[in-house]
């Protein structure tokens, strides 16, 4: 690994992490430019790296429990797992923030509402968990299976395992 080490992060940042962080800011579309009302970018890279460790703790949490990095998920081919879990994480914490900065203010009828957009956030992030954990639960039940079915000494085989390894059955 190389890198810079991140402050409140256990492991420097990886070449494929950085590249990843890239991806979720692409698929946010959170770069300055494209930001209309507010300076800058939404959420730094570090905040897009703690989003990654925090989807990893999710999916490797989840029962049947694993110790999958992201470098294991990609050999996988289950980039689009990651990339949503991560901005699922994300866009938690940028609600959160959201949430606690929401000022309503009201003067001579006038009404207006600063960061108001935790609900939204709240109705996008109901649509994307839903997918994610009915996708995050196949995929857990895929590598069950596929370690159940390893060719390595697991699991209790039948009589017919034998008799098919020399071809009689």
């Amino acid at each position: 690994m190389s890198g810079p080490q991140l402050q409140g992060l256990a492991q420097p940042e990886s070449d494929l992490v950085k590249a990843f962080t890239q991806s979720v800011r692409l698929w946010m579309r959170d770069f300055g430019e494209l930001n209309l009302l507010i300076r800058g970018e939404e959420s730094t890279d570090r905040m897009i790296v703690f989003a990654i460790n925090d989807f990893l703790s999710d999916f490797n949490g989840t029962p049947h429990f694993t110790s999958f990095s992201l470098g294991d998920l990609f050999a996988r081919n289950q980039q689009s797992l990651a990339l949503r879990g991560t901005a699922i994480s994300l866009l938690q914490s940028v609600m959160l923030i959201h949430a606690r900065n929401h000022l309503p203010f009201s003067d001579g009828g006038l009404s207006i509402q600063i960061n108001d957009k935790a609900p939204l956030i709240q109705s996008i992030l109901q649509l994307l968990q839903g997918a994610y954990e009915q996708n995050k639960r196949m995929v857990k039940i895929a590598i069950n299976i596929e370690g159940l079915l390893d060719t390595g000494p697991s699991g209790v085989h039948s009589d017919y395992y034998a008799l098919s390894a020399i071809g009689l059955y």
